[in-house]
């Protein structure tokens, strides 16, 4: 084969400044932040642009390149998105593409069997969305019916480590979230019954099972437009110290009123707790710009 030198060959395109900027559809994802880095916002426009540009032969510069119409400035809203003829999205569809981190809201573990001197106080699903909605729609943001989430990535049991801390696998599965926001990003709530349906409880002898509602809350955030709560299972102690020189029946019903004041507790600073999550949710809205 004789080498030939070639004669013809396409154009490489590669990007300037105008196709950075009117790569707007995703530059408008970016945290608000990065808006008072220049170099940030250079080179996420230079990132985006290069790799939906690639290297694809410019044939007629005329006919390529957008319409002056469409230019658009790199700080523009979603309204100007519309302007231009672009897809307006609302602030929260933005998220639905992103992992949402864990907001820290109680330890959510403990341990139910015969070593529980008070009965764990968890929160039921109902509370949790009456709670959950409460929160939001102080900021304006509404819920919505669940998403149906196929190939979800769900927790599942795994083994304690050497410290006995309690470690979650994930298995492929449908999740059906228990509410949403702006139909885009899903809300679950982590609760007691979840953690039974999916078989979660770590055995640690005859009657006594251990649970870690935020461990397991953790494996559901891999899961991409997923907001995650969990139940804090908050257990507050009550004061065991009776005075002996009371009868017998005197100091149960002490025990007895100690024990429903503890329980009662222990409800009401789990429901602080869970609005603390909520409102850790909000505050990372808040930063991303969504609201």
């Amino acid at each position: 084969m004789e080498i030939q030198p070639v004669h013809h060959h396409p154009r490489p395109r590669y990007p300037d400044k105008y196709d950075a900027q009117t790569k707007e559809l995703l530059l408008y994802c970016r945290p608000k932040r990065w808006l008072s880095s220049p170099a940030k916002s250079g080179i996420l426009a230079f990132t985006l642009a290069l790799g939906l540009s690639g290297c694809s032969a410019r044939q007629n510069t005329a006919e390529t390149s957008l319409s002056p119409t469409v230019t658009l400035s790199v700080s523009s809203s979603p309204e100007s998105m519309v302007t231009a003829g672009l897809p307006a999205l609302s602030p929260l569809e933005l998220i639905a593409g992103i992992n949402i981190p864990l907001f820290n809201g109680g330890e959510g573990t403990g341990t139910i069997g015969c070593v529980s001197i008070t009965a764990p106080q968890f929160l039921s699903e109902e509370e949790a969305y009456v709670i959950i909605k409460a929160e939001l729609s102080k900021v304006g943001i509404g819920v919505t019916e669940g998403l149906k989430m196929d190939n979800a990535l769900l927790p599942a049991k795994g083994k304690a480590d050497a410290e006995g801390v309690i470690r979650f696998d994930t298995v492929s599965g449908t999740l059906k979230t228990d509410s949403a926001v702006d139909l885009s990003t899903g809300i679950e709530f982590l609760s007691i019954e979840d953690y039974s349906a999916w078989d979660l409880f770590e055995q640690t002898g005859l009657s006594i099972s251990e649970y870690d509602f935020r461990a397991a809350a953790e494996k559901l955030t891999e899961n991409e437009g997923l907001a995650v709560f969990y139940d804090p299972a908050v257990t507050v102690m009550p004061d065991l110290d009776i005075d002996e020189s009371l009868s017998e029946d005197e100091q149960r019903e002490i025990f007895r009123q100690r024990i429903e004041e503890a329980e009662t507790a222990s409800k009401a600073e789990s429901i602080e707790r869970l609005k603390a999550q909520v409102q850790g949710f909000l505050e990372w809205l808040q930063a991303q710009g969504v609201i």
